[in-house]
């Protein structure tokens, strides 16, 4: 070999080599300084705010029930919903009736059997006739949160899910208190205040000036209470669930991404213009090309790690031990499919990172011209203007994509082999369905939260990391 084509090899392998350390290190370094946003939005994609599924605490103690109601009805819900209220047994003992241990019963449905909120709420055959005649009917043999979040797809068109539930069982309770004190409790009595209580909700709301898709207020009450929820529930390392297998993941993604990007810049370089910058098309198909490799190399891995920032929230799923047990479990019950689904809507998501890589590349152009420099010159500030316009620009087109792609990834299987979605179609269809328009931009403010400063963050590291390594590898 010739020392030219020596020096030439050299300087690919030197170049491959400062891309993909560069790429995988700054992929690392974001990571972990946003790893708890990246938790939550998770979650919020998957599950809306919140909830954990597997807790049997009471629900106002979850933080994930959504109120789009006022403070009173919250405040009046609360006695019921966080099982603090006093049982009939002992409401009647402060009323100074006497009462023996064996009338401590449902003192609606009048039958032995022991009143707690669960059981007034859902299984009493009065609590059942209520909710009847609005239409709703519970699964009581299931959790909790299982219960409410399957009633609430079974009812698709029923508008304020949360509020409907919080006034009906408020009125369920009162009629409860009414018995007590020697008033005879009816359907239609219940009936009448449900509707009296659900009018007065409905013209607060309607009289609310607040954005019902998206308000500061709202967007930061949601994250305040992500993190508060995590905190009280899982502790510190809640907040960075599914860290080992995101670094995991990241490293070979952005070292992937970096190397075949520059890869194939160099194959596709364009010698029109003096500058030596790539065409437009030119950088779509080689941004195209890296997202590509960078999706099916490593698809696996992030199937683990939204199963991983999931899991305990989903009921009848054993928790997955670590990342290799998750890769092997998934693969013995799943299959490949398993490993690689939500591939699809990954691959359609190439396009953000085809929309992502051009906007950067145009804007340092930009910066570089107008300060008669280089593009690998330009300042750390400059590249934090570049990285994050373009993430977010990218993030705003592409975003209902990885609302498809988390939920067909952190579906998997329950103990039944059942399947939420049966493939892309399905799961779009469904989520249109019961969510609509923005159901596929649940979690976006979340995200483009986490968007901007990731890719300041990524792409400033990466820019910093690759002039440095091309200080000290030697030529």
């Amino acid at each position: 070999m010739s020392e030219g084509g020596g020096r030439g090899a050299r300087d690919k392998l030197r170049e491959a080599a400062c891309n993909a350390v560069a790429g995988g290190s700054a992929g690392v370094i974001s990571a972990t300084v946003l790893c708890p946003l990246d938790v939550i939005k998770t979650r919020l994609q998957v599950y809306g705010i919140p909830h954990n599924l597997s807790s049997d605490r009471a629900p106002a103690e979850q933080e994930g029930i959504a109120f789009g109601g006022d403070l009173m009805s919250m405040q009046k819900a609360s006695p019921w919903l966080n099982g603090r209220r006093p049982n009939t047994w002992n409401l009647l003992r402060r009323k100074n009736v006497n009462v023996s241990d064996n009338n401590y019963h449902c003192v609606l449905c009048r039958l032995n059997i022991e009143e707690t909120s669960f059981h007034l709420s859902f299984d009493c055959q009065f609590s059942k006739s209520c909710w009847q005649t609005i239409g709703l009917q519970w699964t009581s043999s299931l959790p909790f949160f299982s219960m409410m979040i399957e009633t609430k797809q079974n009812n698709p068109k029923q508008l304020l899910f949360m509020e409907v539930f919080i006034i009906a069982a408020w009125n369920i309770w009162k009629q409860r208190n009414n018995l007590i004190f020697e008033k005879q409790p009816s359907i239609s009595s219940w009936k009448h205040q449900f509707i009296e209580d659900a009018s007065l909700q409905a013209h607060q709301l309607k009289n609310d000036k607040r954005a019902p898709f998206f308000s500061l207020d709202r967007f930061l009450s949601v994250i305040i209470s992500g993190f508060q929820q995590i905190l009280r529930n899982e502790g510190l390392p809640g907040l960075y669930r599914g860290l080992s297998p995101t670094i995991v993941a990241l490293f070979p993604t952005w070292a992937v991404t970096f190397s075949v990007y520059n890869h194939m810049k160099g194959l596709l370089h364009s010698k029109d213009g003096n500058d030596g910058a790539l065409s437009i098309q030119a950088n779509v198909i080689a941004a195209s090309c890296a997202g590509i490799a960078t999706a099916t190399a490593t698809n696996p891995l992030w199937v683990v790690k939204t199963r991983l920032q999931t899991q305990g929230m989903r009921p009848g799923v054993v928790p997955y031990q670590s990342i290799l047990s998750a890769l092997l479990r998934i693969a013995r019950e799943e299959g490949i499919r398993g490993l690689y689904s939500g591939l699809l809507p990954s691959l359609v998501g190439v396009a953000h990172v085809a929309i992502q890589f051009p906007v950067y590349e145009k804007v340092k152009l930009y910066f570089a011209k107008r300060d008669n420099t280089t593009v690998d010159n330009i300042s750390p500030t400059q590249v934090a203007i570049c990285s994050s316009g373009s993430k977010v620009t990218a993030s705003i087109i592409t975003y209902p994509h990885e609302v498809v792609r988390s939920k067909l990834q952190e579906q998997g299987r329950d103990r039944h082999g059942a399947l939420r979605y049966s493939g892309v179609a399905d799961c779009i269809k469904q989520v249109h369905q019961k969510e609509g328009f923005h159901g596929f931009y649940r979690g976006c403010a979340t995200n483009l939260l986490r968007t901007t400063p990731n890719a300041v963050i990524t792409f400033t590291s990466y820019e910093m990391i690759n002039r440095l390594m091309h200080q000290f590898l030697p030529l």
